[in-house]
């Protein structure tokens, strides 16, 4: 019987570890994602461009490479 309370307990505690790193992870991943915008508007024409994609579309140029500095 103890030995099966002190599991039980084990396993909680696991599962409440867990819980928090995913909920950080979450919050990380959100605060990421505002901070990089969705659209990017090319240096040459002018046009607005999704940024997913590598080049315009409507010139056709490629975009810049931009890296962005991570503090990790």
């Amino acid at each position: 019987m103890e030995s099966t309370l002190r599991l039980r307990n084990r396993v909680r505690r696991w599962l409440k570890s867990v819980r928090e790193q995913f909920t950080a992870g979450v919050a990380d991943m959100r605060s990421r994602g505002e901070d990089a915008p969705t659209q990017r508007m090319c240096p040459s024409c002018g046009l607005i461009t999704p940024r997913s994609k590598r080049l315009c579309l409507e010139c056709g140029k490629p975009f810049k490479q931009v890296r962005l500095n991570e503090s990790m």
